[in-house]
């Protein structure tokens, strides 16, 4: 049996023009997986398979091809998709597993099929694997590890997030740095005086 999944028709958001609020849409969730830094979606993926999580994926269709990229003409928002510009196509990696789930009907408990998806630029097989099992991770009720939690996941894996971040330390910190000294002499001081007396 697989779990169906319900029919969103909900305006996705622009994760580029909106700043991550929490709980998030699975659109926003989607977008920034696809967004995110590979080497954390794969590692963090990996971690959510290996038991810091409850996703263990079978890889039930994973495709590779261009989409077209269109857009309206100016001024012309929820035009004739005829009239759209066509600017060139990209290649795309899309995978859709399936995740064994536990799921309750008629007060018995079941063990059904859901599905992980994952859709990203180029031919990068790996992260669009390692996204699909962060989807069915981050749609869980119970947040038992830390591969469910939005938040950690969300903010970990994007990249302008984590590079201004550490970026950052470069910068001088002359009066934390100063403030972090003085406490430790101070408590060096009075470990020391104590020990005199």
């Amino acid at each position: 049996m697989v779990r169906a999944v319900e029919p969103d028709d909900t305006e996705p958001v622009d994760i580029t023009k909106t700043p991550l609020a929490f709980p998030a849409a699975r659109s926003t969730i989607l977008q920034a997986l696809s967004r995110g830094l590979t080497q954390a979606v794969v590692a963090i993926g990996y971690a959510a398979i290996r038991g810091f999580g409850l996703s263990h994926p079978t890889v039930g269709e994973l495709r590779r091809g261009l989409v077209a990229v269109e857009i309206d003409p100016p001024g012309a928002a929820g035009s004739d998709p005829e009239d759209a510009y066509y600017l060139g196509s990209i290649a795309i990696t899309e995978v859709e597993s399936l995740i064994p789930a536990d799921v309750e009907e008629e007060g018995e408990h079941r063990t059904a099929l859901d599905v992980g998806y994952g859709c990203v630029m180029g031919g990068n097989e790996s992260k669009a694997i390692a996204m699909s099992v962060l989807d069915h991770s981050l749609r869980q009720d119970d947040v038992s590890y830390p591969t469910q939690d939005q938040e950690f996941v969300l903010y970990h894996i994007d990249s302008v997030e984590a590079t201004g971040f550490i970026s950052h330390l470069k910068l001088p910190h002359y009066v934390t740095f100063q403030s972090k000294l003085d406490a430790c002499l101070r408590s060096w001081h009075r470990k020391g005086g104590e020990a005199d007396a």
